[in-house]
């Protein structure tokens, strides 16, 4: 004779208890990854292969020595906001280039080209950039 309604009860109570742990599991890494982030940090890719034996990272810590380019409606400028050109800038250290959102991978990568260094970081401009670029140009 089978007995199968007391292997299907404890195959359910084993399901409900994994379930349980596992909502507990994912709440306690929510709540340990949650918190304030630095002003330092911008969300970037690198689109290319960097000499540093790091991985490179999601976010992306600004150190001092840093350039930040952006780009915007056409036109690159500098963190202070004065137009540049690529070609112009000198070599070494990391370039930052922050476009706007809806900028294709494929114009991405065309732009990221352009600097014609290995350590471009490529990120997004935020809302504030882009007010300011606004105003900045016609």
């Amino acid at each position: 004779m089978d007995n199968h309604t007391t292997n299907n009860a404890m195959t359910e109570i084993a399901l409900a208890l994994a379930m349980g742990f596992f909502s507990i599991m994912v709440l306690a890494m929510v709540s340990m990854g949650g918190g304030v982030g630095s002003a330092n940090k911008i969300a970037g890719a690198v689109m290319a292969a960097s000499d540093n034996a790091q991985t490179p990272k999601a976010v992306v810590e600004v150190q001092e020595q840093d350039r930040m380019i952006l780009y915007y409606n056409g036109h690159f400028f500098d963190q202070n906001m004065h137009q540049v050109k690529p070609e112009t800038l000198p070599q070494g250290g990391r370039t930052i280039l922050a476009l706007a959102p809806e900028t294709s991978m494929t114009q991405a990568l065309k732009l990221r080209g352009l600097f014609g260094q290995r350590d471009v970081i490529v990120s997004t401009l935020d809302t504030r950039w882009i007010r300011a670029l606004q105003e900045k140009t016609p």
